[in-house]
């Protein structure tokens, strides 16, 4: 069910305080295309790029000019999937909005 949720979609991710670039919560889209590669814009603007794959419960991204096994748990809730860090159990963000191929031209 995953792999059919966000194969070639744009996630948006709601980052809580403190994400990368951002004091004050924001969003960040994470485009995962069908071939493997993810493609992200930090609130701040800065690009990410790199590949991914499913992991249980989730996926990890290794991105090329950030963290490398940056793995997420998704977890359902009532209007969102809650992202948690598979290592630390950490909230990272919500997605709240899936949109159907790279709607950010990222």
């Amino acid at each position: 069910q995953l792999r059919v949720l966000i194969t070639g979609n744009t996630l948006y991710v709601r980052t809580g305080p403190g994400a990368p670039g951002e004091a004050d919560p924001a969003i960040a889209p994470i485009f995962f295309g069908a071939d493997g590669a993810a493609r992200a814009r930090l609130p701040s603007g800065d690009p990410l790029s790199g590949a991914w794959a499913l992991a249980r419960g989730g996926y990890c991204i290794d991105w090329e000019n950030g963290p490398q096994e940056s793995c997420s748990h998704l977890a359902r809730a009532a209007d969102s999937f809650l992202l948690h860090d598979a290592a630390t159990g950490d909230l990272r963000g919500a997605v709240f909005t899936i949109a159907t191929g790279n709607a950010e031209n990222l």
